[in-house]
């Protein structure tokens, strides 16, 4: 499908920056972790954006509205706000939900939608591992599916960027920059999804889930198949990521708000919590800076609008954004460097033992590691809380503690090769300006500096505890 005539123009010579001049853009996900990046980064390095309509739902009983402007207090917006405090006026709510039919949006919200939008960033998903399929398939599947309908009834649309992971085609040891036929037809799940039970989908997911070890993967993949599908020859782009971790420089060095992946358990080792790990230590671990991610999101909307400029793409463009390739590290150099950074560097206010960290590919050790060193622990300082009138919740910490290691185990015992010839070409193709402002090389990518910005930023950030704390915390741990 080619651009309409009357849609917005692409400059093929314009930067990124240019690229987003007097532009409207729609974002879901924008309450999210990776969407408040994105949020803060087309305000500040695009500031010739025009507005940025973001798709938000009622949420105890606080309406999009106010959720909207609850979200830009956040501290992720203090530059902009002090680089351009109107800049935040540009942000628009519109009420809607990606479970819903029509994305559960008015009428009049989206005729201004359609009107007014030519760049749509779909980073909305439900992230949890354990989500039953009725409602990862709402989430993932329909909801991908409502904001392909809307961008097709968009006369000026320019980019579409559709988020997804590295992991979709986990079962696979190669991952090209393509999408893979799916195990189902996204099409007929979607309609089982709309009547079947609960239990019902459940058994589809247990017998037909092949290798995808969650229905987050599951559903992703199927979502990845709904875009190839129905966006031929659109201007599309799906980025990629691998396991998404703190930003590394932008909105803020070590920014997180939410803990996934390795930083949960760079969090609760360097509390003394985690003793155990139940993984290859020589397998390559796959982490990205949540603002190179997005960095790319924006970087690749510029470009498949340029690519569908010059000629109609014959297909949807996808960029895998991965470490294990082109800047690898290990899971046992990783956790040994988390380790040192939260004893001798950034230790935290609430260690509860001397950190200390075991990394086992045997799952009878890791087992029996957990019950003495983890459980029993847990359970004799809960009973000696309780003993002294204290709040006994260590024993509780540990159930998530295994919980999400089960959920984690899949990817901490195998490794991928990751292609990113698409990514390459992109870095390539960008000018020196929008290389430096919109970066994403993760061959640079110094894995000190990022790992101490991480685990900082999870003190600072998530915790909320103070950097002035940090001596006091060195004195304790080293009594």
């Amino acid at each position: 499908m080619k651009l309409p005539a009357n849609g917005i123009g692409v400059d093929d010579e314009a930067g990124i920056a240019e690229f987003f001049e007097n532009r409207s853009v729609f974002v879901t996900g924008a309450t999210g972790f990776i969407g408040k990046i994105l949020l803060e980064k087309l305000l500040r390095s695009c500031p010739g954006i025009k507005s940025v309509f973001v798709l938000a739902r009622t949420k105890r009983l606080a309406n999009p509205e106010h959720r909207v402007a609850e979200l830009l207090k956040c501290k992720v917006f203090d530059r902009v706000r002090k680089m351009d405090p109107t800049a935040l006026t540009k942000v628009r709510a519109v009420k809607g939900d990606l479970v819903e039919p029509n994305l559960g949006m008015s009428e009049d919200d989206e005729k201004c939608v359609i009107n007014e939008v030519s760049v749509v960033f779909h980073a909305a998903a439900t992230v949890s591992f354990d989500e039953p399929l009725k409602e990862a398939v709402a989430m993932n599947l329909h909801g991908t599916k409502c904001i392909i309908d809307l961008c097709a009834k968009i006369p000026q649309m320019a980019a579409f960027v559709h988020l997804s992971t590295a992991f979709v085609n986990c079962e696979r040891s190669e991952l090209l920059e393509q999408v893979y036929p799916p195990l189902q037809d996204p099409k007929k799940v979607l309609n089982a999804a709309s009547w079947l039970s609960h239990a019902v989908m459940d058994d589809i997911y247990e017998t037909t889930r092949g290798m995808k070890p969650n229905t987050y993967i599951y559903t992703k993949a199927l979502a990845e198949a709904l875009v190839q599908s129905k966006c031929q020859g659109y201007p599309t782009a799906i980025v990629r990521p691998s396991i998404v971790g703190p930003a590394m420089e932008q909105p803020l060095p070590g920014w997180i708000d939410s803990l996934n992946g390795p930083i949960a358990l760079f969090l609760a080792s360097g509390n003394g919590l985690l003793r155990s790990v139940h993984c290859d230590s020589d397998k390559r671990a796959d982490l990205v800076p949540a603002d190179y991610c997005v960095n790319l999101m924006i970087a690749a909307a510029w470009q498949v609008a340029v690519t569908s400029k010059k000629a109609s793409p014959s297909e949807v463009l996808v960029f895998n954004l991965a470490t294990g390739m082109e800047n690898p590290m290990t899971w046992g150099e990783m956790l040994k460097l988390a380790m040192y950074i939260s004893r001798k560097m950034y230790p935290f206010e609430t260690t509860v033992m001397y950190p200390g960290l075991a990394l086992t590919k045997s799952a009878v050790f890791h087992k029996v590691n957990t019950v003495v060193f983890q459980w029993l622990p847990a359970v004799l300082l809960d009973l000696l809380a309780q003993w002294t009138g204290r709040p006994a919740k260590l024993v509780k910490i540990q159930k998530k503690l295994v919980n999400l290691q089960e959920m984690l185990e899949f990817f901490c015992m195998r490794e991928w090769d990751f292609k990113s010839k698409n990514v390459q070409a992109l870095l390539n193709c960008l000018s020196d300006a929008d290389a430096s402002e919109f970066y994403f090389d993760v061959k640079r990518l110094n894995w000190r500096e990022y790992l101490e910005a991480g685990i900082l930023g999870c003190r600072t950030y998530y915790l909320g505890q103070d950097p002035s704390t940090i001596p006091d915390s060195i004195d304790h741990l080293s009594k």
